[in-house]
């Protein structure tokens, strides 16, 4: 049986969901002020862990001091159940 997907924590409109899920490399967002950018990083980066690449291989760019404390808690969270289980 396959565990659910870690995305399924997060609420995501259409269009986040389709950025979150991309297999390019490489995307970019432009959206305004509270409109879910972050939330959309985070997953992105939760969904590449949960795909198997490996955590050296990933890098998040943000454009505030901000958004990096923001994303830390949520991934944190979210990553320690299979932490315990290593």
């Amino acid at each position: 049986m396959t565990s659910p997907s870690i995305l399924t924590q997060f609420k995501f409109t259409d269009r986040q969901r389709k950025a979150v899920t991309s297999r390019s490399p490489a995307i970019g967002v432009t959206a305004g002020a509270g409109s879910g950018k972050t939330r959309g990083l985070v997953g992105r980066y939760l969904h590449f862990l949960e795909r198997g690449d490996p955590l050296r291989h990933l890098v998040a760019h943000t454009f505030t001091d901000k958004a990096p404390g923001r994303m830390r808690p949520p991934i944190c969270l979210a990553v320690q159940p299979g932490l315990n289980r290593s």
